[in-house]
């Protein structure tokens, strides 16, 4: 028997088919329902045609066009725009995985696990990409065609259970009883920002979606197959949090038993969703002092992971080179290697886009404002620091007794609260019968 494609447009779309943070259409949902068919998770893509207007006449040629100081984060395309990933049973609506900040999560994704090839070939046809800022704006919002038919695009949506191997059941008997797909949009303010770092001149500016669809293939459930009511599969749960001080330390209660890896990005809190700068930026912590190069990085000098206030899985301080030599650029090679651990074991990264031309900690700044834009070359910054748990047995570290914690030391000696994103990367277990389903965290 062969597979079936299947195309599935939004239950709760516009009459017109536009779709826009602005428009008060902030959610969009896909319905799969219920069917004795496995659905090929790794087959999900969206699809639509994407396009950014002025906003100050909302007429037909209003759009963003060439000489605008209008841009995106060119590294991350269409994912900019999504800010949370919400996949729930369709028959009882329980969560199966739910991703906040879902576009932060792609601001490290994507670099670390697709390399400069990817996001310049594929990812640039599929995603929107391009990890340059100048031509991301020339490619994406530039370009005459997207004033009339759009910038189309046809993206997978990466998250565990799209991403794993295994087959979904959808049916209702021995299955998920169908999927329901939500899709939080992000605010205007967070997905464009001005080149020269005002905002002033794009404070109307807003995206729009159309002829949006969720795409997927799958397979007929055979006569007689014997389906099994469980399914393990990656999950990221994703926490927020700020620190102003010299030393910072994060503390969360994960809840989790299956935990393979915690990997967290930053940005200074004034920058999110502030049309004068990139949103999306993952660069290093940054304090009140202005200049071009490294005169407002706040170098990390100590890192410690803890569980239960005791270090783990790392038995000692993470020195960086920067504790001796402030002015070192070059990014520590332990913090640096124990981020990318973090997403994936490093044995197994095969291939990256992370480079000393996006990883070295110094700013390049188009004005004299100490938090710019941080536009470098390859797609811009990819700072982080992260550890891997388990990189052997998959098995994952058990944290739902004792808490998770961060502590760093660095240089953050000014008032700058500096965001920060934390993910968490674990093993979770679905259970399914004709009753619903159940998530084992």
């Amino acid at each position: 028997m062969s597979n079936v494609n299947l195309e599935i447009t939004p239950a709760n779309v516009a009459s017109d088919g536009i779709i826009s943070y602005k428009s008060g259409n902030p959610v969009i949902q896909f319905i799969i329902g219920e069917q004795q068919r496995l659905l090929l998770g790794q087959t999900i893509r969206l699809v639509g045609k994407f396009r950014a207007r002025k906003g100050a006449g909302d007429t037909a040629g209003d759009y963003v066009v060439e000489g605008d100081k209008c841009h995106i984060d060119g590294r991350l395309g269409i994912y900019n725009v999504i800010d949370q990933l919400v996949v729930k049973s369709q028959s009882t609506h329980q969560t199966i995985e739910h991703i906040r900040h879902y576009n932060r999560f792609c601001s490290s994704f994507v670099p670390v696990l697709n390399a400069l090839e990817d996001q310049t070939g594929h990812l640039s046809e599929s995603a929107l990409t391009m990890p340059n800022s100048s031509l991301a704006k020339e490619s994406v919002l530039d370009i005459p065609s997207q004033r009339q038919t759009g910038n189309a695009f046809c993206a997978h949506l990466p998250c565990g259970l799209f991403n794993g191997a295994n087959k979904i059941p959808l049916s209702q008997d021995t299955g998920v009883g169908g999927l329901l797909v939500e899709i939080h949009l992000a605010p205007d303010e967070n997905v464009f920002y001005e080149s020269d770092g005002t905002g002033a001149n794009i404070s109307n500016t807003f995206y729009e979606l159309f002829d949006v669809s969720l795409v997927a293939e799958a397979a007929p459930m055979p006569e007689g197959m014997s389906v099994g009511n469980t399914m393990e599969y990656n999950s990221i749960s994703s926490y927020y949090t700020s620190v102003n001080s010299t030393n910072s330390v994060l503390n969360f209660n994960l809840g989790l038993s299956r935990v393979l890896g915690v990997f967290a990005n930053f940005i200074s809190a004034t920058a999110i969703n502030n049309l004068s700068h990139n949103g999306m930026a993952t660069g290093p912590i940054v304090k009140n002092t202005t200049g071009v190069g490294q005169a407002g990085i706040a170098n990390i000098d100590q890192v410690v992971f803890t569980k239960g206030g005791v270090r783990f899985p790392l038995e000692y301080n993470v020195d960086t080179t920067q504790k001796d030599q402030a002015t070192n650029s070059v990014p520590d090679g332990q913090v640096l290697r124990n981020f990318l651990s973090g997403l994936r074991p490093f044995s197994k990264l095969g291939k990256s886009g992370i480079s000393l031309n996006n990883t070295f900690l110094s700013k390049h700044e188009q004005t004299n404002a100490v938090d710019a834009n941080y536009i470098t070359a390859e797609g811009g910054s990819v700072y982080g620091v992260g550890v891997s748990y388990d990189g052997i047995s998959g098995d994952g570290v058990d944290f739902s007794r004792q808490n998770f914690g961060l502590q760093m030391t660095s240089g953050l000696d000014t008032d700058r609260p500096t965001a920060v994103y934390v993910f968490v990367h674990s093993k979770q277990t679905l259970v399914f019968n004709a009753s619903g389903v159940q998530v084992m965290s």
